[in-house]
């Protein structure tokens, strides 16, 4: 009787489910169809949490120098928070040429921006510019990986969180 009708309303009814893009994070989404977010919308939400990683790491910047009892520290922080932006930039390019199996774009991506690193690092350390050196070789690094997997070009559209389950794709989890 009178169960049965219910336990097809709750079925049917709308649920957070896990999706996931092929080699990006889990997300958690209330309802929709599985591919309705796809790896535009992800690179969206992981720059904006750059954002707000960089911008919550410039506001501790002064904190963290009085921490520490160093100027210095503040203008690193701040640098740094760059970093973050960078970082969070590459995230969902790295992840869709994974997906594509595009390993070589990657490890140039990788290669180059070691030796970017260590090209900046290096001058600046030789130039006795100190903790800048680390900072900038990381800074150089993130930048030239970053404009790397850009230019390597993903496929966007291709990748919707869900795909694989539409059929055709990989599986997602």
């Amino acid at each position: 009787g009178g169960g049965v009708p219910r336990a097809r309303a709750l079925r049917g009814a709308a649920r957070p489910r896990p999706l996931s893009v092929r080699g990006l994070a889990s997300f958690v989404l209330a309802g929709g169809r599985p591919g309705s977010v796809c790896a535009r919308q992800v690179r969206g939400m992981v720059l904006l949490g750059g954002v707000g990683g960089a911008l919550l790491l410039a506001f501790l910047a002064a904190p963290i120098a009085r921490l520490y009892h160093e100027q210095s520290a503040r203008n690193s922080a701040l640098a740094l928070s760059l970093g973050v932006l960078l970082t969070a930039g590459s995230i969902v390019p790295n992840a869709l040429l994974r997906a594509e199996m595009r390993f070589r774009e990657i490890a140039r991506a990788q290669v180059l921006g070691e030796v970017a690193a260590l090209v900046v690092g290096v001058s600046l350390a030789v130039a006795h510019n100190g903790v800048w050196a680390l900072v900038g070789a990381l800074i150089a690094n993130q930048f030239v990986s970053l404009l790397i997997l850009w230019s390597a070009k993903p496929r966007w559209e291709r990748h919707a969180v869900g795909a694989g389950a539409r059929g055709g794709g990989l599986p997602v989890g």
